[in-house]
């Protein structure tokens, strides 16, 4: 466990930002060097835990490491085509720099294991069901994730990753201020050996908005570790844009250690701020980067 650290032990991530025009990815290998820099003069391990965190990141976004994860969920939507009658699509998600970031300060300034940070790379699967769920699409939802375990696990040869906090039954969820919210009695899957890596936000839905998914980590072949979500489409707009937002609670989290940017000032590539001069409230951010916004990491090539 990392010695617990304050945000004032951090180097200014935010004046690199400012300065160079460069991508996130040189970013991060300038931040990782002022890392250690730090840790050089400091001698605190959690920078130089930091720093590896980062370093991490960098090994994962390889383009022949992502070419081969894109290869492989190729032959996953083909294998699913085949095999699994469910309509469903798919999101791919690459978490973005700065929150990112966040995640890895939060932890340390509480002194938490680094190594519950396993979702820089996200691949979300959603029924392709109505707008309000019901036990049929619930069930579906365990029917996928055994396929996904089938695939990536027993065919790829890909590790499963237990959990490092049980789920339990959330005490700010109130299912009485949700009836819309189906809430299986029993979960619907045949892999009990792999209960240990499931989080079934399904059946202990998350916060007061009642967020719900089921949530794996595969470790690949390639060292690269991937979370999978699977939800129906209704918890996925719930959880975008309703009351499951994840930007809610990501904000009451981390909003002692989030990395405050004036936007005006940043200058990396695929970022602009607009500013609505009649009203800051309609100020916008385009954001292609990766920078404060997710992307898709099999764009960038």
């Amino acid at each position: 466990m990392p010695a617990v650290v304050s945000v004032n032990d951090f180097p200014d991530i935010c004046d690199l930002i400012y300065k160079e025009k460069v991508s996130v990815a040189n970013l991060n290998e300038l931040y990782i060097q002022d890392l250690r820099k730090k840790v050089s003069m400091s001698s605190l391990d959690s920078l130089a835990l930091y720093a590896t965190k980062l370093k991490e990141r960098s090994n994962m976004l390889q383009p022949k490491k992502l070419k081969e994860l894109e290869r492989d969920f190729y032959y996953f939507k083909e294998y699913m085509r085949k095999n699994c009658k469910i309509p469903f699509s798919v999101k791919y998600r690459q978490k973005d720099f700065i929150r990112y970031n966040d995640k890895i300060r939060c932890l340390l300034v509480k002194g938490e294991s680094l190594d519950r940070i396993r979702d820089l790379l996200g691949i979300r699967i959603i029924l392709s069901s109505p707008s309000r769920d019901n036990l049929k699409f619930v069930q579906q939802c365990y029917q996928i994730l055994e396929h996904v375990i089938y695939f990536f696990v027993v065919k790829r040869g890909g590790i499963p990753l237990n959990v490092i906090d049980k789920v339990l039954p959330d005490e700010d969820f109130h299912a009485t201020d949700h009836p819309e919210i189906v809430i299986p009695k029993k979960d619907y899957w045949s892999q009990k050996a792999f209960r240990e890596c499931i989080k079934d936000y399904i059946m202990y839905p998350r916060g007061e908005g009642g967020y719900q998914s089921l949530h794996i980590v595969i470790k690949m072949k390639n060292d690269v570790t991937v979370e999978f979500q699977i939800r129906t489409f209704a918890m996925d707009v719930s959880a975008e844009e309703g009351s499951a937002s994840h930007s809610k609670y990501a904000k009451k989290r981390h909003e002692k250690t989030d990395i405050v940017l004036d936007y005006s000032k940043i200058q990396l590539p695929g970022f602009v701020y607009l500013v609505d001069p009649k009203d800051s409230k309609n100020n916008k951010i385009y954001d292609t980067s990766g920078l404060t916004k997710h992307i898709n990491p099999f764009n960038i090539f």
